[in-house]
């Protein structure tokens, strides 16, 4: 009997920082900073919004550097509840990302 090979996995996947940048710029806003950070350049009397902190707190077991992380964009707002400012992102990712299928693969690395 052979010993077996390694195979070669190929996914199909999305940047995750490449598609932040993307909807940050063409949408004029700052997904880590939505409401402006308390004290700088924005709002000073808010409460920080950062929409990575928030996948942080809803995918912590699955995020490590670098990983691939699938996200569901239907169990994301879900996740979201009653959270506006999380909801409007969503709406972003979904307009730009999740068109015709409603789960991704997004490689996350910093």
């Amino acid at each position: 009997m052979k010993k077996p090979k390694k195979l070669l996995k190929r996914t199909e996947y999305y940047n995750y920082n490449s598609c932040v940048k993307y909807i940050n710029k063409k949408y004029d806003i700052d997904i880590r900073d939505y409401a402006g950070k308390p004290g700088g350049k924005g709002n000073t009397k808010t409460i920080h919004f950062d929409f990575w902190h928030w996948i942080l707190h809803h995918y912590i077991d699955s995020i490590q550097n670098p990983c691939e992380l699938t996200l569901n964009i239907d169990k994301m707002i879900k996740l979201a509840d009653e959270e506006d400012w999380v909801l409007e992102i969503l709406a972003l990712f979904e307009k730009e990302f999740f068109q015709n299928k409603r789960e991704h693969i997004f490689l996350i690395e910093w």
